[in-house]
């Protein structure tokens, strides 16, 4: 964390928090029999991307001051981390009822 806050590159190492560890924990869930955590990595994947994009859209990353990068990194690692759950619970509480709503419209609408 102390990296975060003195170095010039914040925003880079943010983006090493968000995207080394769930990474390698993906790939290692992908080569499991086991299909249990592959759905925390999913979700986690997909919330990740919803939130890079809103980012890249609206351009409101608070990467300038230490408490923002600070709070990005604490943010992240708790999307990742699996004791948290936090993935699964921005996925079940934000992404999910859009998306619902988006394929329930399109397949009324294909039955129209």
């Amino acid at each position: 964390m102390l990296i975060l806050v003195v170095s010039g590159p914040a925003e880079f190492f943010c983006n090493m928090i968000a995207f080394i560890y769930p990474a390698y924990a993906s790939v290692v869930a992908i080569r499991s029999v086991d299909t249990s955590g592959d759905t925390h990595w999913l979700s986690y994947w997909t919330v990740f991307g919803v939130l890079s994009l809103m980012d890249s859209f609206l351009n409101s990353c608070p990467s300038t001051s230490c408490q923002g990068v600070l709070l990005d990194a604490f943010f992240l690692m708790s999307l990742s981390l699996p004791q948290t759950q936090g993935s699964k619970f921005i996925y079940y509480q934000c992404v999910d009822p859009p998306f619902g709503f988006i394929n329930s419209a399109l397949y009324r609408q294909k039955a129209a």
